[in-house]
């Protein structure tokens, strides 16, 4: 704002200044319509003025810009001094070549304005303006300066594309430089993320552990105290019944009528006079001899009936016990069963481990005896079947062909066969023979209840050392019994296994192996 005062002020005085030096000399008035050569004087004192007018504008546009001075003492970015380099030095023969002055706009002393009488050649450092271009060239007035993007009427136009493209390679620096710092900051965020989801994860599963131990050592707890109580229990009792023992009376046994002895002598007396008219007198030796013949006689009679007594009624008892068990099977647990439902291919889904060990490798030693399998190695027996299988085809004359087989579980899955017949006992039981295999079976469980024809049967062996405990489980297929009858079996199963009633069963390696007429 005083350079622009100054600037006024001196508007306002060089009117003044002028007129004062034209009417100076008034004999000179006459001459002015003469054109006169301007003197030395008048040229150094018109330069003088032109340089303090030029000085003048600059120290107006400075104070109407005050941003271009802000621009001159920015200091170089902190973060990376490194990275902005310096204007390169240009030679003297090249700055001669410009028609422009070489310190012109740059080293004016006195301000902004030209200074021809200043010699050639760049003064100081360039490196030091870089970064006053980069501001220049930031905030348009570069453009300003240099006339607009044109030849410029004060700069090289190489000097300034060189400082155009050193304010760009600064920025460029300062730009990477906080594409680093973002790309530090957001793998700092990162793993700090990690280890925070890491630190929850344990958590959990630090907390999911402590739980169950609260949880084991909770049951561990009850189950000691039901322990203790049950052993309390227990012990009570016994003392309470070695104390009654000890302090109370044995019951008196009571008679009811009904219960009183039939043979006693009164008794006996009124039955003999009953049935054979004898009246037995207390005293034996009042009987007549008449009367002790009739009693011996009797006597050998009573002894014979009772003896065919006791035969009839262990005869009867035997009777009784064949019918209920023909009526519920050899063992207790045979249902009736159609032969005839039976048709079909059957595999054998279950099975008693050691008692399908010892069965099958019996075979194995009986083919190789037999010699109808020579390639038969010496440990042949001690292999396991990887699956079995039953083939029975229709019923007629008593009898229906069976196809029985089974399947290593060595590498080849060697196939055994044994043809024979499958022939009914009664209306729950029936064998199976073949050439080197024969059983007794009945079927203990079956179903579907509501179809034609069962998709599953349960056969237990009713002969053999395993008589009514070896129980075989058969599905004509195995998919469809894991799907719909696998519950059934299975709580049928753990239930006789709870009694006792059977051994437990166990699934074969490869029943699939066995399986006809799949699906």
């Amino acid at each position: 704002m005083i350079y622009l005062k100054t600037f006024l002020i001196a508007l306002y005085f060089i009117p003044f200044i002028q007129s004062r030096h034209h009417h100076s000399d008034p004999s000179e008035s006459n001459e002015e319509a003469t054109e006169k050569p301007p003197t030395e004087l008048e040229k150094q004192g018109k330069e003088i003025m032109d340089r303090m007018m030029v000085n003048m504008a600059g120290a107006m546009v400075k104070s109407v810009f005050p941003e271009m001075d802000k621009f001159e003492r920015k200091e170089e970015p902190p973060s990376q001094p490194e990275e902005v380099q310096q204007i390169p030095q240009f030679p003297q023969r090249e700055i001669r070549r410009s028609p422009y002055p070489s310190n012109y706009g740059l080293s004016n002393q006195e301000g902004y304005g030209i200074n021809p009488a200043s010699g050639g050649g760049m003064s100081g450092n360039l490196g030091q303006l870089g970064p006053i271009v980069g501001a220049l060239a930031s905030s348009g007035a570069l453009d300003t300066l240099t006339g607009g993007g044109g030849q410029g009427q004060g700069m090289d136009p190489r000097l300034i594309n060189e400082m155009r493209n050193q304010a760009y390679l600064s920025e460029l620096a300062k730009h990477q430089h906080e594409l680093t710092q973002y790309s530090a900051k957001q793998m700092e965020y990162l793993d700090q993320q990690r280890r925070y989801q890491q630190a929850i994860i344990d958590h959990q599963a630090e907390a999911a552990l402590l739980m169950q131990k609260e949880q084991q050592k909770a049951i561990n707890e009850a189950m000691g105290q039901a322990k203790a109580m049950y052993a309390k229990q227990r012990l009570m009792a016994a003392k309470a019944k070695m104390h009654g023992s000890k302090t109370h009376a044995e019951p008196e046994k009571t008679i009811e009528p009904g219960d009183r002895a039939l043979t006693s002598d009164q008794d006996l007396r009124s039955y003999f006079k009953k049935k054979y008219g004898i009246e037995i007198p207390n005293n034996g030796a009042e009987l007549t001899d008449d009367e002790r013949e009739t009693l011996r006689i009797l006597k050998i009679d009573l002894v014979k009936d009772r003896a065919k007594g006791l035969s009839m009624d262990k005869a009867e008892e035997i009777e009784e016990t064949e019918g209920s068990s023909n009526a519920r099977g050899i063992c207790g647990m045979c249902k009736t069963m159609n032969i005839r439902k039976l048709k079909g291919s059957w595999t054998q889904l279950y099975g008693n481990p050691d008692s399908m060990k010892q069965t099958f490798g019996t075979i194995r030693s009986l083919e190789r005896m037999k010699g109808s399998r020579r390639h038969l190695s010496k440990n042949s027996t001690t292999k396991k079947p990887s699956c079995v299988g039953l083939e029975i085809g229709a019923y007629r004359n008593g009898e229906a062909e069976t196809n029985f087989y089974f399947r290593d579980s060595d590498e080849e899955n060697s196939l055994h066969e044994m043809k024979g017949e499958v022939q009914k006992s009664d209306e729950s039981n029936f064998s199976l023979e073949t050439d080197l295999y024969s059983a007794d079976f009945c079927v203990v469980k079956s179903g579907p209840a509501d179809a034609d024809q069962p998709e599953f049967i349960v056969l237990a062996e009713t002969k053999g050392a395993g008589a009514c405990r070896v129980v075989h489980v058969f599905s004509k297929d195995k998919d469809e019994f894991e799907r719909r009858f696998f519950d059934d079996v299975s709580e049928f199963m753990k239930e006789q296994v709870h009694k006792r009633r059977i051994r437990p069963v166990g699934a074969l390696p490869n029943p699939e192996l066995c399986q006809l007429d799949a699906p």
